[in-house]
C-alpha cells in the first residue's frame, strides 16, 4: 500500500451514505492500487477516466432503486447470462449499463461507457427514468430500450415510483401481473 493510496482508503472511510469524492490528477497506478488494497465486495463505487477518480458511497435509497430496477430486467429477461466477473480486454461491454442518480448525477461517466462501447444506458433520478443509445460516440434520449423493447422510460418510471410508496415485493407483483397482460 502507497501512502497516497492509504490516503484515499482513510478519505474513504469518511464518506457519508450518497457522498461522493472526486479527484482529478490520479495516476492509473494509484487507482490499480486502491481497487488492489479494497479487495473484492468493497462497498464504495469508484470510476476512472483519464485521471479524475470518482469514489460513491452508495445512499440506501440508491441500492433500492438499483436492486428494483435489476429485478425488473430479471422478470422481463427469459434467462440472465451472467459472470462473476468481466474483462474488458476480451469480453463484450455489457449491452446495458443502468445508473442511479438520487445522490449525484452520473453524467461525467458517460464518457467511460461510451469509450467502452456500452449500447445503452438506462438513469433514473429519483424522479423519472431516461434510456439512452449510444450513436456514434455519444448517447442519445430513446423512448424504449434496443434490447427490451417493452421496458420504456414511462414503464421504469411508473414502477420505480410505485415502489416509494408500495415497496418492492409488491411492485414485482404488480409488474409481473402488467407483464402477463403484455402477452
Amino acid at each position: 500500500m502507497t501512502t497516497q493510496t492509504a490516503n484515499y482508503l482513510e478519505a474513504i472511510g469518511h464518506l457519508p451514505a450518497g457522498g461522493t469524492l472526486i479527484l482529478t490528477d490520479v495516476p492509473w497506478k494509484d487507482y490499480e492500487q486502491l481497487l488492489h488494497d479494497l479487495g473484492e465486495g468493497y462497498a464504495v463505487r469508484i470510476s476512472y477516466d483519464q485521471g479524475r477518480l470518482e469514489i460513491m458511497s452508495p445512499s440506501h435509497k440508491h441500492e433500492n432503486f438499483k436492486e428494483l430496477i435489476s429485478r425488473l430486467a430479471h422478470v422481463i429477461a427469459a434467462r440472465i447470462i451472467g459472470r462473476e466477473s468481466i474483462d474488458l480486454r476480451t469480453d463484450p461491454p455489457p449491452d446495458v449499463v443502468v445508473e442511479i442518480d438520487v445522490s449525484h448525477d452520473s453524467t461525467s461517466k458517460l464518457a467511460i461507457y461510451a469509450g467502452m462501447r456500452v449500447p445503452e444506458l438506462w438513469r433514473y433520478d429519483g424522479k423519472r427514468a431516461r434510456l439512452y443509445s449510444l450513436m456514434a460516440d455519444a448517447y442519445v434520449e430513446i423512448p424504449s430500450s434496443q434490447f427490451l423493447p417493452i421496458v420504456s422510460c414511462d414503464l421504469l418510471t411508473r414502477f420505480l415510483e410505485q415502489s416509494k410508496t408500495q415497496g418492492q415485493s409488491a411492485t414485482l407483483r404488480s409488474f409481473r401481473e402488467w407483464l402477463r397482460g403484455q402477452r
